[in-house]
Order: structure tokens, then sequence, then C-alpha cells
């Protein structure tokens, strides 16, 4: 079996057109994956006590991003893979988006698109234009999301007040502000990348921003 790695010197203008082409397309089957998922609820509103299918996509989706650097480099088996994974995110997005909009109707999702937009169009012209080298920052950040993580957890198990959840979603925030920061310079001087992994990690800042931001939202409306 022959295998094609796609890999584009940064240099090369169509190495960035197709980086951002390909985080443009997973934007939009995460939309059209949160939509499969509410035409779905509307349809068989048993949907959203059953959790095989939920959490099966949720599993489906960390399989994808845990062997993406496998199905990556083989395409066009990789484009498939990564529309997968896009529309499974946008799947799993639809518990949260039902919650906000129980919180504050549709509004405040719109509120928290547009601040995440905000966000991240900052920190991604920050870490194109500064001179300073932000790569560095990436085994911080990396330790610092690994915390996250197993607060996480333990937040499962111990659930813990509105005044946290402020303080750890507007965090995680500031965090994948810097991860985006350290992604679009990485993609900007650092050669041999993979588009689609680069994409990749673009989104997956973008999407941590959106639901941090939504979740601060709604912990700020709980308050009032």
């Amino acid at each position: 079996m022959v295998t094609h790695s796609h890999v584009i010197d940064v240099n090369d203008p169509k190495f960035l057109s197709s980086a951002f082409g390909y985080f443009a397309l997973a934007l939009l089957m995460t939309a059209g994956g949160a939509f499969l998922g509410f035409w779905m609820l509307a349809n068989n509103p048993n949907l959203i006590v059953n959790p095989f299918i939920l959490y099966g996509a949720i599993i489906a989706e960390l399989v994808l991003v845990f062997t993406s650097h496998l199905w990556s480099r083989n395409l066009p088996f990789g484009y498939g893979m990564f529309m997968l994974f896009s529309l499974l995110s946008g799947f799993t997005l639809m518990p949260i988006l039902l919650l906000a909009g129980a919180t504050g109707g549709a509004a405040i999702i719109i509120k928290a698109l547009i601040s995440s937009v905000s966000v991240f169009a900052a920190a991604a012209l920050y870490g194109w234009t500064t001179d300073r080298n932000l790569v560095g920052m990436g085994g911080f950040l990396m330790m610092t999301l690994f915390g996250l993580i197993v607060l996480g957890i333990l937040g499962i198990f111990f659930p813990w007040s509105n005044t946290i959840e402020l303080v750890v979603s507007g965090f995680t925030v500031v965090l994948f502000a810097g991860f985006t920061m350290v992604d679009i310079q990485r993609i900007q001087k650092t050669p041999g990348l993979n588009p689609l992994l680069a994409a990749m990690s673009l989104y997956l800042n973008f999407i941590n921003i959106f639901t941090s931001i939504l979740r601060f939202m709604m912990a700020m409306n709980n308050r009032r």
C-alpha cells in the first residue's frame, strides 16, 4: 500500500492557504455536526437520555485526536478522518449548547461565539506579529493543560461552586489563547509541518476557547 505524506514548506503560500482552509472547513463541519445532533434530538427526544450515543461519539473523537499523526499522513483517507472528527466534535457540543440555551437563550451562544472569534483573532494576530519566541511556552502550557484535565476529572466526583467554575473557565480561555499564539508562530516559522495537523491544533484551540467562554457566561448568568 502506497502512502502519501502531505507535508508542505511553511514558506510556501500553499501551506498557509491549506492550513487555514482546513481550519475553516472544520468549523463548517462542526456547525453541521451540531445541526445534525439537534435534528436527531428533535426526531428522537430519547437521544438526550441515551448515554451510549454521546459517549460513543466522544470516544471516537478522542481516538481520532490521538491517532491524527497517523491518518493525517495518508491522503485522501486523512481528509475523511479530519471531516469526521469535525462532525463528531460538533455533535458532542450539543449538550453544552442545550444547557446554554436553557440558561440564557440563543443570545448567550451568539455572544460566546463573537467573544471567541475576538479572543482567537487577537491571540493569532499577536502570535503572527510578535518578535518574541513563543514556541518555548509550549511545554509550560501543556503541563498547565494536564493540571486542568486532572482538576476537571476531580470536578466530576466533587462538583465545585459557581465561583470556581468562573475561575476555571476564565483561566482555560487564557490558556488556549496562549496555545493559539504558540501554534500560529509555529505555523509561521517551523518548516515541514503537516497542514492538517496545523489546522487541527488551531481548531482545538478555538473550540476550547468557545466552550470555556460559554461556561464562563453561563456561570455569570447563574450568579444573578
